[in-house]
């Protein structure tokens, strides 16, 4: 096989063992979920590997945003406080 071949197979196969540990590693899947997610990674390498990752990520940064509004109404410009003496 051609170096270039080689070299590709393995920057797949790191690609995929890095999403494989991180969809391990999250707390907000079901165990069915990350198995199911991880397979899909091994079985189509290169693309489900970069579709997996950006998924979760999506999820991630949407989970922040909605964070925010966690304390919404209890600083104390809140529209509760005005009735406090």
């Amino acid at each position: 096989m051609s170096d270039l071949v080689i070299i590709f197979i393995g920057a797949a196969a790191i690609l995929n063992v890095c999403v494989s540990i991180f969809v391990a590693s999250r707390n907000d899947l079901e165990t069915f979920q990350k198995v199911a997610q991880i397979v899909i990674v091994w079985l189509i390498p290169l693309l489900a590997a970069i579709g997996i990752y950006l998924l979760n990520k999506d999820s991630d940064e949407v989970k922040g945003k909605l964070s925010n509004f966690k304390n919404f109404g209890k600083d104390d410009r809140g529209c509760t406080n005005h009735l406090d003496p």
